[in-house]
């Protein structure tokens, strides 16, 4: 997931704004993609009726298999998936 947006980017904070020249205002493009130096995205598995949860794992097979397991052990039959990607934000170099 590849994305740019714009960010405006003011040096003068609010109260200086009418005691001291005002800075020039630039914009900048930034380029969000998915973080490739930390880890891949981390899996977690929690139970619906009781809010207990699996350990966090690089696959999704082991909060999978909490899962079945917690059903198993406590009937409980609903589950929620969470999944967090890491992102990482950089400025896109201007063209020459």
């Amino acid at each position: 997931m590849d994305g740019t947006r714009r960010r405006q980017i003011e040096a003068v904070s609010p109260e200086d704004r009418f005691t001291k020249a005002r800075a020039v205002m630039r914009f900048a493009d930034w380029t969000l993609s998915a973080d490739k130096e930390g880890s891949g995205p981390i899996f977690i598995a929690e139970c619906t009726t009781c809010d207990e949860s699996s350990d966090a794992a690089e696959n999704k097979a082991d909060p999978e298999v909490w899962c079945l397991r917690h059903a198993g052990a406590l009937g409980h039959t609903g589950f929620r998936g969470i999944t967090t990607a890491y992102f990482r934000a950089t400025p896109v170099e201007p063209s020459k």
